[in-house]
């Protein structure tokens, strides 16, 4: 997603690219608290998935505190674009995707280290 995300961004669709950057995230952190424990991912919000990866991951072992601040942060900008019409920009937008590629990579090199 976060390549789907980038694509996005080079067709000026700033709105969608936030969008994916973010699911990417999220779809990372799911597959981090699978990890750990499935029940986990046993909630209604997305709010609390995010609170859950900061307390198993971040908290507990040692995952990097500011790509933790960072998912919650690209929550909040999601939210922003995509029901409150907030203004965003190509250069925020770029940010945003490069922080989501770092928070993925992070995580998949949690999972790789994970495996038995």
């Amino acid at each position: 997603m976060a390549r789907s995300a980038r694509l996005l961004l080079d067709s000026g669709d700033l709105i969608s690219a936030v969008n994916r950057a973010y699911y990417a995230m999220f779809d990372a952190a799911r597959a981090a608290l699978s990890a750990i424990d499935p029940k986990l991912l046993n909630t209604k919000t997305h709010a609390t998935l995010i609170r859950r990866f900061g307390k198993h991951l971040v908290e507990e072992r040692g995952f990097d505190r500011t790509l933790g601040r960072l998912f919650s942060q690209t929550e909040g900008v999601r939210i922003g674009v995509d029901y409150e019409d907030d203004p965003i920009d190509e250069n925020t937008v770029g940010k945003i995707i490069e922080g989501a590629e770092l928070f993925v990579a992070a995580v998949e090199e949690f999972l790789r280290k994970a495996k038995p």
